[in-house]
């Protein structure tokens, strides 16, 4: 999988997630397999999970290009 904008979500969650805060490796990861999971292009943070108290949504965009038997994934954020 390719990620795009990264920089935009790692943004999103500082601001929204309350400690203990997972790495940005960690976050690529858990929204992948939420998308993995559930074909929605949109990863949810609990409201247990968040400085609001309310669950807070990222949506992105998820494609798969394939050429010649290939596939390539990217999820642009």
């Amino acid at each position: 999988m390719n990620y795009v904008g990264t920089e935009k979500l790692y943004a999103w969650y500082a601001e929204k997630a309350k400690e203990p805060r997972m790495s940005n490796a960690q976050l690529l990861e858990e929204v992948h397999q939420h998308f993995v999971d559930t074909r929605i292009p949109e990863y949810v943070l609990p409201a247990g999970k968040t400085r609001s108290g309310t669950a807070e949504r990222y949506s992105f965009r998820a494609e798969n290009i394939g050429a010649c038997g290939a596939n390539t994934g990217f999820m642009y954020f």
